[in-house]
């Protein structure tokens, strides 16, 4: 159902116009790109959304004359990209006469934060806290260190006035643990990732902090293009020179991999410019790796810019959605960060 209605907007939004049926009732949809999923929207909707995501916003009015959002004309059926910073509603009303349909989505952002404090403990039973809103109930999951071992669980975590606090019952051995933060229930959304301190644990002296730059504006993907995914903020706020010699991309869209003839990490910082070419060999759990070799010295800040090229054919492609988050930084120092950095959407099109 979800490839028929991606088809559907691709195909549509080729079309260059709907024609006036005044003798019927308007109608509309409205269709949501979520990293989880594409919501449908016929009336009114609620969709919980986490702070920062990008989304694409995809409209259509049917025996329709007129269309607007916020009171401003727009055309029948359309595309837009939105970056979610607060809780905000996104409302379509279609006009045919004295006729009119509207269809409201409303986005509630969720947002969930670690208190750095909690995460650093000489106590084998350490206590977590932090804030959340835009959700009631979390849930905390601690892995090993490198992430591949599940060690304890955490369920029903309350939020009460956006504070919650999450005792830890399991003894911890000295070292460090990876924590997740999630939604709870049976379907889990990974919300945040963490680092936990248990005793005295020596600290390396680079630690490079990445996090995504809300810059990205998605549609419709042609042939021939390159086309940026991410941005990325990079800072090093360790002692030392921090090396990134590789990204790793993941494409979580429905979209055969074929789409992409090459990737490029291009360096607005320091180096202004210089790209990285590679070709993007996607193996089969849809990753693809570009190889680098950056140095970012102590204090130092850093943008970065990857593009996916594109085919040269977008006809095999239609109905489909492209979507490549950053899933891995090789580096040899210390990385903190929230694992997907999610890309934005772009649909193949003639």
């Amino acid at each position: 159902m979800r490839t028929v209605i991606i088809s559907m907007i691709a195909t549509l939004l080729l079309v260059p116009s709907i024609s006036h049926a005044a003798s019927g009732s308007p109608s509309c949809v409205l269709f949501l790109s979520t990293p989880e999923a594409l919501v449908t929207v016929h009336g009114s909707q609620s969709v919980r959304v986490e702070k920062g995501a990008r989304l694409a916003l995809s409209w259509l009015g049917t025996d329709a004359a007129e269309a607007f959002q916020n009171k401003r004309s727009i055309p029948r059926m359309g595309v837009t990209t939105i970056t979610v910073d607060d809780t905000e509603s996104q409302s379509f009303v279609f006009k045919s006469g004295s006729k009119s349909a509207t269809c409201t989505v409303t986005l509630l952002v969720l947002d969930v934060e670690v208190d750095q404090k909690s995460l650093v403990s000489e106590r084998s039973t350490p206590t977590l806290t932090g804030n959340a809103t835009g959700i009631k109930t979390l849930s905390l999951e601690i892995w090993d260190a490198q992430d591949t071992k599940k060690i304890y669980t955490r369920n029903s975590i309350s939020v009460k006035k956006d504070d919650w606090k999450a005792k830890i019952s399991k003894k911890l051995s000295d070292g460090a643990y990876t924590v997740h933060i999630l939604t709870a229930g049976k379907d889990r959304q990974l919300l945040k990732t963490e680092t936990l301190i248990i005793g005295d644990v020596p600290v390396s002296r680079t630690q490079l902090i990445a996090e995504p730059v809300s810059l990205l504006t998605g549609g419709l993907l042609k042939a021939k293009s390159s086309v940026p995914v991410s941005y990325l903020h990079v800072v090093n706020t360790g002692k030392d020179v921090a090396h990134i010699t590789g990204f790793t991309l993941t494409q979580h869209g429905n979209a055969s991999t074929d789409v992409i003839t090459g990737l490029t990490v291009h360096d607005r910082g320091a180096i202004a410019g210089s790209s990285f070419p590679q070709r993007a060999l996607f193996n089969r759990e849809k990753e693809a790796s570009v190889d680098t070799n950056i140095a970012i010295a102590p204090g130092e800040s850093r943008v970065f810019t990857i593009k996916a090229q594109t085919a040269a054919d977008m006809r095999p492609f239609l109905g489909t959605e492209l979507k490549l988050d950053v899933t891995a930084l090789e580096t040899d120092a210390s990385l903190k960060t929230q694992f997907p950095i999610r890309g934005t959407t772009w649909i193949p099109s003639l």
